[in-house]
């Protein structure tokens, strides 16, 4: 039994002092990532020598059976600036950190093809020395390139980059593979991001008689830097969107360096490959001021729509116009007897003439007070309100006028009825009237739904927003993006 026990134990003890190779622990990390990941996982493999090392390395990985599956390919150092066509996902490449020769065809290898920035890269090296992966680090960021994990091949050794915290992580050991890969972006360490910013729209700063506060694009940019511990900069660039060079200014720090942030809706020359070919449309809106309550004096003439009123004037005149016509014909007075009961002679004792005018007349009296009484009724107890506009015709029936700064906006001077409603008014889009209930407002979609949402649009009675977006009437779509 002791003998057994010895043989258990020694059997435990060679198995843990086994070390897996550098080689199978790539191949079970790739297998990780392929599982882990969704669509087709192309995996490249960049040869950049005819070291025997190299190649042998390469065949252990291209001949592994995890990753029998996987679509591979292997690219020499001839062909790997090429511009490329499918995007992989996972990019294998053997580096020597003394040879310049060797980090120029890197440099070329990872800068050129213009991969996605979400591009994972395993390095294998033989440095023997922890900041020499400096070099190699250098070669990855100035290509943007950020998800790189380094494994030693000759002394099994694992390390990773924080760009932002310029230090490596470092394992002589297996590591799991969650470890590997982190997120970049998670902690910023006091990393200045540089903002740019134009004009005060409501994506920077909208100004109103309360204050000032941060636009919704302003204020989620600065809380994303303050929750990863980062900086910010502001930058106001003075220019006019008509000179050609603002563009430039608006995006770049100087000559070489862009701004992180451009708080400008316009469309770049130069698109980073991390883009989609795509178009995002967007749409211009209008919002006007949304109904209000009635007057009360109000009330006793909305009860009925404006034919049924027009009926009972026709009748109340043409009652005036047969008892002043014919007055020796009816005893009764035509239209107080219906309204009000007041009676000088009996029905039965009148001429059939006024017995046949009257007796209908009584009834649709009668049905028309009952009626109305319901109504008065109704309205006190869910006080009405004026329908708020949905359309153009009900802009032009409101009186509801919008003030634009661009003179020929929105083809004011071609229509008359646009004209109408659209006012030429430089610097408008800055003026915000909420007390002034024939003032309405026009722009894209994303600023007029977060004006009409803002608190400050709120009234206190209702908690609803003083203003309302036309559902049925909006000024066209427009393209800001395009991407290619």
């Amino acid at each position: 039994m002791a003998l057994e026990l010895t043989v258990f134990l020694g059997l435990i003890l060679v198995t843990c002092s086994i070390q897996e190779s550098p080689t199978s622990y790539s191949a079970s990390l790739i297998r990780y990532l392929v599982d882990q990941s969704s669509g087709t996982f192309d995996c490249w493999f960049f040869q950049l020598s005819d070291n025997p090392e190299q190649h042998e390395l390469m065949e252990e990985l291209l001949q592994s059976p995890e990753l029998s599956d996987i679509p591979k390919r292997l690219i020499s150092s001839r062909e790997a600036s090429r511009i490329i066509g499918r995007q992989p996902k996972l990019l294998l490449i053997y580096g020597d950190c003394l040879d310049v020769i060797s980090l120029r065809k890197m440099f070329a290898c990872v800068f050129y093809p213009d991969f996605k920035e979400s591009l994972k890269v395993i390095v294998f090296h033989q440095c023997t020395v922890r900041k020499l992966l400096t070099r190699f680090n250098l070669v990855f960021a100035t290509a943007k390139l950020f998800n790189v994990v380094y494994i030693r091949t000759d002394h099994f050794e694992v390390d990773f980059s924080l760009q932002y915290r310029e230090e490596f992580h470092g394992w002589l050991s297996q590591v799991n593979f969650d470890r590997l890969f982190v997120d970049q972006t998670a902690d910023l360490n006091g990393n200045v991001v540089h903002i740019s910013f134009t004009t005060l729209s409501l994506d920077s700063t909208l100004s109103s008689r309360k204050g000032v506060f941060h636009g919704r694009l302003l204020e989620w940019i600065l809380g994303t830097i303050d929750h990863v511990n980062g900086s910010y900069e502001l930058h106001r660039i003075a220019c006019s969107e008509y000179d050609q060079d603002c563009s430039r200014r608006q995006h770049m720090m100087n000559d070489t360096t862009p701004f992180d942030f451009s708080l400008e809706m316009v469309t770049n020359s130069l698109v980073e490959a991390q883009f989609l070919d795509s178009a995002i449309p967007d749409q211009f809106l209008v919002a006007a001021p949304r109904g209000r309550k009635l007057l009360v004096y109000e009330l006793f003439f909305i009860s009925f729509q404006p034919p049924v009123w027009i009926l009972l004037i026709t009748f109340a005149i043409a009652g005036c116009l047969l008892m002043s016509i014919f007055p020796k014909q009816f005893q009764n007075d035509l239209i107080l007897l219906p309204l009000c009961g007041f009676e000088r002679q009996t029905l039965n004792q009148v001429s059939r003439l006024e017995k046949f005018i009257i007796l209908p007349t009584i009834i649709m009296t009668f049905i028309l007070t009952s009626a109305y009484e319901s109504k008065i009724i109704a309205f006190m107890t869910s006080f009405p309100t004026v329908s708020s506009p949905r359309s153009f015709d009900d802009l032009l029936q409101a009186g509801i006028t919008i003030q634009v700064d661009v003179n020929n906006s929105y083809g004011v001077a071609g229509d008359p009825r646009f004209g109408q409603v659209f006012k030429f008014a430089p610097f408008s889009t800055k003026k915000v009237d909420l007390t002034n209930k024939r003032l309405g407002y026009s722009g894209v979609s994303g600023e007029i739904q977060y004006f009409v949402n803002h608190p400050m649009t709120l009234e206190t009675s209702t908690m609803l927003s003083q203003l309302v977006i036309l559902d049925q009437f909006s000024l066209g779509i427009f393209i800001p993006f395009y991407f290619n």
